[in-house]
């Protein structure tokens, strides 16, 4: 049976990083409070984490820490995996019900003690996860498995109140992450700002439009500096 090149080919955003991870690997890709990782600590986190992962999986992925969950997004995405993106200020009640409706199979998240018992038969991943493999050799052409179609689940409360998944395909991002990147103009050297949490379905624009143009992003991680945008941007 032959496999179609549709479902045996690297994501846009995948072949984007593995660009500036060769020829840019000094410029920084994330700036946080805590963290700062160049393209190529980005990159090699992404693949090593990848390999905590079975292909064609699904991991939820609480944005307690949203810088390590970048890196664990586009790990999602490498291993060939469906990421659910999950804003961590909900009531612990609804985001227990998300993925138990997304069927997610592994959890990254900061503060694992406030979801292992409603989870006790998911598997938890964390930063010690990402640390794991990090002397393992990167290959740049091991990456040809057979990928999951889809790329994402995120969830909308709907019109009754309750969680519904909305299913992203991979060649939808593709297509999606050109547009926005070519609407932006975006490109190497540029500052971007997240603002919007990982669970609302802007912060794919904002995200992947930095990554995937050598651009920095600077994601905000507190209600100051959403309050105080403007300042925040004069000191980055």
């Amino acid at each position: 049976m032959l496999l179609s090149k549709k479902n045996n080919r690297k994501s846009y955003l995948i072949s984007r990083l593995e660009y500036f991870y060769k020829n840019f690997p000094k410029k920084l890709a994330i700036v946080s409070n805590e963290h700062k990782f160049t393209y190529k600590q980005f990159y090699e986190s992404a693949r090593n984490f990848a390999q905590n992962l079975n292909p064609k999986s699904r991991i939820a992925i609480i944005d307690d820490n949203k810088p390590l969950s970048y890196i664990a997004i586009c790990a999602s995405l490498i291993a060939g995996c469906t990421y659910i993106p999950i804003t961590s200020n909900q009531p612990i009640k609804r985001i227990n019900k998300i993925i138990q409706l997304s069927n997610a199979s592994f959890i990254f998240c900061k503060n694992q003690k406030k979801f292992k018992r409603k989870n006790s038969n998911k598997i938890f991943l964390s930063m010690n996860n990402l640390n794991e493999y990090s002397n393992s050799k990167i290959n740049l052409k091991s990456n040809n498995k057979i990928f999951n179609n889809l790329a994402y689940i995120i969830f909308t409360s709907g019109s009754t109140g309750e969680p519904k998944g909305v299913k992203i395909s991979r060649s939808n991002l593709d297509h999606y992450i050109k547009w926005i990147s070519k609407y932006f103009n975006a490109k190497i050297g540029d500052n971007f700002i997240q603002v919007s949490p990982l669970g609302f379905d802007l912060s794919v624009a904002e995200m992947f439009s930095s990554l995937c143009s050598g651009g920095t992003l600077f994601p905000i991680e507190n209600l100051y500096d959403k309050l105080f945008l403007g300042k925040f941007i004069k000191i980055n």
